[in-house]
């Protein structure tokens, strides 16, 4: 991959435009050039910020789970709520409800009572019988078919018993959901956040599940920033992005990578980059414009280390060996060979390298074909545009 990307001798064009005048030594000639500048990308430093709106993660609609008239709600619009279950949003009328608890209360205990006499009674009893009737059939005083039907009176009580036990059973599971609908006539809101409508009044009639109101979460906001294709795979996730609110004063916080790349914009080349922004005290806004600084990595540079990005055009392979022409000095009348690492050809146009500058961070872009079978430390040249 690295071949196809570098400018190899045998595809170098004419010198004719510019080429320095015949009869001249080849190291005494002013090679005309021109410039490109060198960008130092920092290891650890490198960044990239991008405008993004904040909006909250999550936006619900609250209803009660029962069906009924609505006593209260304290949810205004632009208000924030609590998910404190000691401050509900609101309540229906609980009346029915507490009658349907009530029924379903006494047709436990109901149901409990004729356990109790199903089993403490009737089988107890039942017992009893059959065991005597065990002993007196071994004295020979009663005949078989007696004590057989001690032992089915005693199965018919234990069925009894049975089926009572199973009415307790059932009588638990209705007070239990009578207890729960008499608790579902309160509305507490799922998470704190800020009221965006509202959607019904006291005095009316809900039914189950229908809105009374919309929220949206306000204790971490989302900014999606849309990140160029070709800095994906540079972006840093481990680091926490900085995130400037331009609405709240320019305020500067840390967010945090949610997400990245999960789908790609065709016709912009981007992929979205979702930061969680935080905002405990709900100073912040959906709508409110940041700046998502997001952290980068390109071309592999460690902490410390500089790597440099150049126009892929400068980098020329020569004797399996890897070469740009750099400035050898200040005046930029010169240039060297200097060898460089290539860590990444980038789909931009740039190569990211590690190299030693000999003197300012120049290259040449333009006029390094006649430069290629030169053998000299150093060749003179002539700027043909300033970089």
């Amino acid at each position: 991959m690295l071949a196809a990307g570098l400018v190899v001798a045998a595809c170098r064009p004419s010198e004719s435009q510019g080429s320095p005048q015949a009869g001249q030594p080849a190291a005494q000639r002013a090679w005309p050039v021109r410039w490109a500048k060198a960008r130092a990308l920092a290891g650890g430093e490198d960044y990239v910020d991008l405008e993004a709106l904040l909006n909250s993660p999550s936006r619900v609609p609250l209803g009660f789970k029962v069906a009924g008239r609505l006593a209260e709600l304290h949810c205004e619009e632009g208000s924030f709520v609590s998910a404190d279950p000691a401050q509900p949003i609101g309540k229906i009328e609980t009346t029915d409800y507490e009658l349907a608890r009530q029924a379903a209360d006494a047709t436990l205990k109901r149901a409990q009572a004729a356990y109790g006499r199903a089993h403490g009674v009737g089988v107890s009893h039942a017992e009893r019988e059959l065991e005597r009737g065990r002993e007196v059939a071994a004295a020979g005083v009663i005949p078989e078919r007696d004590l057989q039907g001690l032992e089915t009176q005693l199965d018919d009580m234990e069925a009894q018993a049975g089926e009572a036990a199973a009415a307790v059973l059932q009588a638990r599971a209705l007070l239990a959901q009578a207890e729960q609908a008499l608790a579902d006539t309160v509305l507490v809101a799922p998470f704190a956040g800020l009221v965006v409508k509202r959607m019904a009044e006291p005095g009316q009639l809900l039914g189950q599940g229908m809105p009374a109101c919309v929220i949206e979460r306000t204790d971490g906001l989302d900014a999606v920033a849309s990140l160029p294709g070709n800095l994906l795979v540079s972006l840093v996730r481990e680091r926490a992005p900085l995130v400037t609110v331009h609405d709240a004063g320019n305020v500067k916080l840390d967010g945090s990578i949610e997400a990245a790349a999960w789908a790609g914009d065709v016709e912009t080349g981007t992929f979205p980059v979702k930061v969680r922004v935080p905002n405990p005290d709900g100073r912040f806004r959906s709508g409110m414009r940041v700046t998502v600084r997001l952290w980068l990595c390109r071309g592999g540079a460690e902490a410390g280390e500089t790597i440099w990005e150049i126009p892929l055009e400068s980098v020329v392979s020569l004797v399996g060996k890897t070469w740009v022409f750099a400035a050898a000095a200040d005046d930029r009348a010169a240039v060297r060979r200097i060898e460089v690492d290539v860590r990444e050809l980038g789909r931009d146009g740039l190569a990211r390298v590690a190299a030693a500058f000999p003197g300012p961070a120049l290259v040449v872009a333009e006029g390094q074909y006649g430069l290629l079978d030169v053998d000299a430390v150093e060749l003179p040249v002539r700027e043909v545009a300033p970089p």
